[in-house]
């Protein structure tokens, strides 16, 4: 869990300002990926209070003054998981409110740190630390990453370098990633963003309305533990909605009851027995194509004594294979005999054991549906206002190894577009590793807008327990360069707070810039190209930050040349050309830093000083920096008319454009 600070959900994820400052690519990319709760709210106001309704859903703190540790002796989650033979550790570098919740079982240093609390340096960033990461972590950045000091884009950088590689992991390794905030910024509705990521979470949006204290309930029940203070409220439900129990699934027995390793340590005899079906996560199990029944990365054995049952790490022995058969039962081949649950008694914890087959009814299971990936992919086309595309689904089935049958597809597209299939949606079988496509005309309303708009795909087949889903989108192409500028990047230096080229609010002064011969709609010759600088006063959107835009353009020669500079930099990005003809050119250009990082480096070898101010500008005044306009060039075919530009993509940091044009 990780939780940010201060930002409402219209602050992160639907804001409309163009400004740099203001921008969350990553964060919204994680939308796509997990689940997005669009009615989720903080407890109260101010901060600190919220950290205690999710660490404990207490309210016994009311203000923003730290508490005596004596004053907030109340359940919490670190008490309840490690009292259960789980683990926590809270990850941070200030204000850790987790020092101040007292483990009642684990006591604390006399500074009332306890050993469960770590610096934020200590999250592990590799697979191998991942996988020793306690059952809980909880992270929280310092005030410029958590966005309570920082701009929304300083958060969304420090989330994509800390936990990118993490959300990777954890697709694979039946974990979850939840980022929440603690409250928005002080309105009384304390909207806030609450997105959750992983394997078991369907990629979408949910309007459960959710607080802080359904979040912690619904952690408590993935554990099987006690439900405590407000999360035991009547009005507080679990969060039941977004998870995808066809990833995970329980292996039900008679009466009921479900398998589950109810002891800390799998290897104690006996660990594994029936227990009251619940959502706790010792009970979820994922049946693999290659036989193997697994939970929290190991895998379901006999016992070397082929008598007993045990969780041991997956070696792919015959020990670790199980076959369900046609009678219900469950067979592990090596031992030749099956999965039971012994005897007349049915109470909970009793154990499994291996037993002769015999088809009784103490041999029969709910078997877990195998954990086969299926995947469907939308391409993405573009398409121009009130025109028609060809979209492509591709449908396969990936590791299967059975067949899927009476498969069928659906394309829907956004409000006021069409779509409708121009070959089968529907296919009788789609055996294992084949794919099958289906293909769309989508068709753009005349209005449409420049950008992009989802395609979503959703694939389903006979008897399967969920839907699986794909998404693509279709751009709307800018056109012209100057119709997509996003970004106020000059100021006049009596006004010098309008601008903000990069996330702290510096930018071009308009006046130096004019001294340069860079005036509004002034002619600019750069590397044998001609460009007109944008014809905007100072304080409106006057360039674009580059990010993979389509823009429309015509020209024809052997170079096409950029006007601009980056933020962060130097910075690459990857764009391509298409030409009339409707091939494709892929170019990567480089731009060096507007100031140099403040003078600190020289300008590339690929760039040309278009410009060269000797100071920019800042609300507080002007800063004395050398700040710079580039060109570069990248070769494009001589013979062939350009059509369409696919704006260069750096993979961070911010590329700025003013022109773009063709030279001989």
């Amino acid at each position: 869990m990780v939780m940010m600070e201060n930002k409402g959900y219209d602050d992160v994820l639907r804001n409309s300002s163009t400004r740099p400052q203001d921008q969350a690519p990553y964060i919204k990319s994680l939308v796509s990926q997990g689940v997005s709760f669009t009615n989720s709210y903080g407890v109260t106001h101010p901060s600190l209070p919220n950290y205690y309704a999710l660490l404990s859903a207490s309210d016994i703190v009311k203000t923003s003054d730290w508490p005596a540790p004596e004053s907030v002796d109340t359940d919490n989650l670190p008490n309840q998981l490690t009292t259960h033979g789980y683990s926590f550790a809270d990850y941070a570098d200030q204000g850790r409110p987790t020092q101040w919740l007292r483990y009642k079982n684990i006591p604390g240093t006399p500074d009332n740190l306890n050993p469960m609390d770590k610096r934020l340096a200590d999250f592990p960033s590799t697979p191998a630390g991942f996988d020793k990461l306690p059952t809980v972590s909880f992270v929280v950045g310092n005030g410029d990453q958590s966005m309570h000091d920082g701009t929304i884009a300083q958060g969304d950088a420090w989330v994509k370098a800390k936990f990118d590689s993490y959300i990777t992991w954890a697709k694979t390794h039946n974990s979850l990633f939840v980022l929440t905030w603690d409250e928005d910024d002080f309105t009384p509705v304390n909207r806030i963003p609450t997105i959750v990521v992983g394997p078991m979470a369907r990629a979408g949006e949910d309007d459960q309305k959710i607080n802080h204290y359904n979040v912690l309930r619904t952690i408590l029940d993935m554990y099987g533990l006690q439900h405590i203070n407000h999360t035991a409220d009547a009005d507080v439900s679990t969060i039941t909605g977004p998870w995808d129990l066809s990833k995970t699934e329980r292996l039900q027995g008679m009466a009921g009851r479900c398998l589950e390793n109810h002891e800390t340590n799998p290897a104690v005899g006996g660990a594994l027995g029936l227990w009251h079906c619940e959502a706790a996560a010792n009970q979820q199990w994922i049946r693999h194509a290659d036989g193997t029944i697994r939970q929290s990365g190991k895998c379901l054995a006999a016992t070397p004594d082929e008598k007993a049952t045990e969780l041991a790490d997956c070696d792919g022995t015959p020990a670790q294979n199980w076959q369900p058969k046609d009678d219900g039962s469950l067979l592990n081949p090596v031992s030749g005999r099956c999965l039971t649950v012994p005897g007349a008694d049915i109470a909970i914890a009793t154990p499994a054991e291996l037993r002769d087959c015999d088809a009784t009814i103490n041999q029969k299971w709910e078997v877990p549906s195998y954990n086969a990936h299926h995947s469907l992919t939308v391409d993405t086309p573009l398409v121009k206002p009130g025109t028609t595309a060809t979209v492509t689904t591709t449908y396969t089935n990936d590791t299967s190894p059975e067949a899927l049958s009476d498969a069928s597809i659906k394309l829907t597209a956004p409000e006021g577009w069409t779509a409708e299939a121009t070959s089968p949606t529907g296919f009788t079988t789609v055996n294992p590793g084949q794919s099958v496509k289906t293909t769309w005309a989508v068709t753009a309303p005349a209005d449409a807008k420049p950008g992009a708009y989802a395609l979503s795909a959703r694939a389903t087949y006979k008897n399967a327990k969920s839907s699986d889903e794909g998404t693509g989108s279709a751009d709307v192409p800018y056109a012209s360069l100057s119709s997509a500028f996003n970004n106020v990047g000059i100021s006049d230096d009596q006004n010098a707070s309008t601008g903000a080229f990069d996330v702290s609010g510096h930018s071009y002064s308009a006046q130096a810039l004019a001294a340069q011969h860079l005036s509004p709609g002034a002619t600019v010759t750069a590397e044998g190209a001609t460009f007109t600088w944008p014809n905007v006063p100072a304080g409106v959107a006057d360039n674009v930050v580059s990010t993979g835009q389509h823009v429309e353009f015509s020209g024809k020669g052997s170079k096409l040349t950029f006007l601009g500079s980056a933020v962060y930099g130097p910075l690459t990005g990857t764009g391509t050309v298409t030409y009339t003809d409707g091939t494709t050119q892929a170019f990567s250009v480089e731009f060096g830093d507007w100031t140099l990082n403040g003078g600190g480096r020289s300008v590339l070898p690929t760039n040309s000083v278009v410009a060269k101010m000797p100071y920019r500008n800042r609300a507080s005044g002007p800063e004395n920096v050398n700040t710079y306009v580039f060109s570069t060039s990248v070769p494009i075919d001589p013979s062939k008319t350009v059509g369409m530009v696919q704006l260069p993509k750096p993979s961070t940091g911010y590329l700025h454009l003013f022109g773009m044009a063709t030279s001989v």
